[in-house]
């Protein structure tokens, strides 16, 4: 996802951005294989502040049925772009470093990151989750099992 820095100097409002991606080195893997986020930009003290949200699609596998399930949220961010190295820049934000040469700021690797601290450590397609059978493997979501208990 590049984000050109005349982009940046002009400012954007709700920029709609999709990035095609079968698979991530962490194996996320996206509904419809994209990345898609709502991002704002404006120029701040320090660099540029980014606001939005990432829509989160990511495909995860229920560990109580095994079913794949995708949780459709949206994920809040804000981070800022800045060419400072400054440790006391603003504590309260993420800080994305970048060369004042370069004219455009490549933002993927930092939105995979931010989705994959959001992957819960106990994945569940709903608190409800029956699970399987340790017999006869039925998904007891969808139909009871006829097994003795």
């Amino acid at each position: 996802m590049i984000v050109l820095r005349s982009d940046l100097l002009t400012g954007f409002k709700n920029k709609l951005f999709e990035i095609e991606l079968k698979t991530t080195d962490n194996n996320l893997v996206f509904k419809n294989n994209k990345l898609t986020c709502e991002l704002s930009s404006k120029t701040s003290k320090h660099g540029f502040k980014i606001s939005g949200f990432i829509f989160n699609n990511i495909v995860n596998c229920c560990d109580r049925c095994l079913q794949e399930y995708v949780l459709n949220d949206k994920i809040k961010i804000t981070f800022l772009i800045s060419n400072q190295k400054n440790d006391n820049i603003i504590d309260n934000y993420d800080v994305l470093y970048w060369s004042d040469k370069a004219d455009r700021v490549n933002l993927k690797d930092t939105l995979l990151e931010i989705l994959f601290l959001e992957v819960p450590f106990k994945k569940l397609c709903s608190n409800n989750c029956k699970g399987i059978c340790l017999d006869c493997g039925i998904n007891l979501n969808n139909e009871p099992c006829s097994c003795e208990d």
